[in-house]
């Protein structure tokens, strides 16, 4: 009897191993690098402040720092100069910086008339957050950073404002990493 229930796990344990390397095979269970590589992020597209289409897909194979922001957020205002510094100084690399309004196109037009803003800027209007709480920002805070490296994984989530310091060391560790 001991036999037969040894032999009966071995075969249900070896079925479910199968099971699991076939579904996977089918993509059922992605794996990391298959995860990695079909981030949300890169099926995303918004109209930017000239209304064309800015395609996330163009992200691929890049550093990325998004910012979910709005223009009647204070502390994403405070934020936006240091962004914007940071911007211009990867500029000749693999690193963009992209925000996404949580605002209407008209309140984004106005707000950048008067803010200079050097890296691309997207309006998401309504589905700002619920996209950013999709990607991790549990309490629907504003600003909310996302960096992610030239494999699709995110390697930083920020609620609130982020430092320099902070961005340039995650990105720094990314490039970094991408040479090695």
């Amino acid at each position: 009897m001991k036999n037969i229930t040894r032999v009966a796990v071995v075969i249900a344990a070896m079925a479910f191993i199968a099971g699991v390397i076939y579904t996977e095979g089918l993509g059922l269970f992605p794996t990391a690098n298959k995860a990695e590589s079909n981030n949300p992020v890169y099926a995303l597209s918004y109209p930017d402040k000239d209304k064309n289409a800015y395609d996330f897909s163009q992200l691929r194979g890049k550093v990325a720092v998004v910012n979910f922001w709005a223009t009647w957020c204070g502390p994403c205002r405070d934020e936006m100069p240091d962004l914007n510094q940071l911007s211009q100084s990867y500029k000749d690399s693999d690193v963009v910086f992209i925000g996404i309004a949580a605002d209407d196109a008209e309140q984004v037009g106005e707000f950048l008339e008067s803010t200079k803003v050097d890296y691309k800027i997207v309006t998401a209007e309504f589905d700002a957050i619920p996209l950013s709480q999709s990607l991790g920002n549990n309490n629907s805070v504003l600003p909310f950073t996302l960096i992610i490296d030239q494999t699709g994984k995110i390697l930083d989530r920020h609620v609130g404002r982020i430092k320099s310091d902070e961005i340039r060391s995650i990105v720094d560790a990314a490039l970094t990493s991408k040479q090695n």
